[in-house]
């Protein structure tokens, strides 16, 4: 392991989290082709990633895709959510008692 293998494995390793989390959160009936391509950028790096792993070289039009995919999806990452936190921007609402009034004592 040198040095821009241990770089591409971060690389990849934030594009499938960011991929993934945006599947999670995309409506796959809605956004049919972004949902595709974030289920595609996942599984190749998952791929990509097994192969980093073995100790397979990485050629340098790969570490700089795998770089603009993980700026890509950090950036959409970051748009969908200020500050990376899924409800940094929504106010706290109280949730409904799980025991109606009537049956309390």
């Amino acid at each position: 392991m040198n040095v821009s293998n241990l770089l591409d494995i971060v690389l990849l390793v934030t594009s499938l989290l960011c991929a993934g989390d945006a599947l999670r959160q995309l409506d796959a009936m809605k956004h049919p082709i972004r949902s595709v391509a974030f289920a595609l950028l996942a599984i190749a790096s998952f791929g990509w990633l097994s192969d980093v792993i073995r100790g397979l070289p990485v050629p340098g039009w790969a570490f700089a895709l795998h770089a603009l995919l993980a700026i890509y999806a950090v950036a959409y990452f970051a748009t969908r959510h200020p500050l990376g936190l899924p409800h940094a921007d929504s106010t706290r609402r109280r949730l409904p008692p799980s025991v109606p009034p009537s049956l309390r004592r």
